[in-house]
């Protein structure tokens, strides 16, 4: 039953994801109205989570970073990205075509 669970959660938590970004890509300034997201402080409080992690291991400002599983709202690399790595630049890969589509309308390639 727990697998069944953790399963349901991932696809329903894939498609709030999907649909939040691909309301972003139909308006102005996707990047400026990341806030609405319901689950953004979440996505703050982990990205604080990560880079501390990384800052205590002595990664502090890498020049590059590959996130892996960024999902169509690649908001723990944007965080990232405008809050603690300025000066990083970062890659977002998922094994869903579509997810990096629709991602790639809300983080044009040539801002990342």
């Amino acid at each position: 039953m727990r697998k069944s669970l953790i399963i349901l959660c991932c696809q329903a938590e894939g498609l709030l994801e999907l649909e939040f970004a691909t309301f972003l890509t139909k308006i102005p300034h996707p990047l400026n109205n990341l806030n609405l997201f319901p689950y953004y402080g979440n996505y703050i409080k982990l990205a604080n989570l990560e880079y501390g992690i990384l800052n205590v291991n002595g990664v502090v400002q890498p020049k590059k970073v590959a996130f892996v599983g960024s999902s169509p709202m690649p908001l723990t690399s944007i965080i990232m990205a405008s809050q603690h790595m300025k000066s990083t630049h970062f890659d977002n890969f998922d094994i869903d075509e579509a997810a990096n589509d629709v991602a790639l309308k809300i983080v044009p390639f040539d801002i990342c």
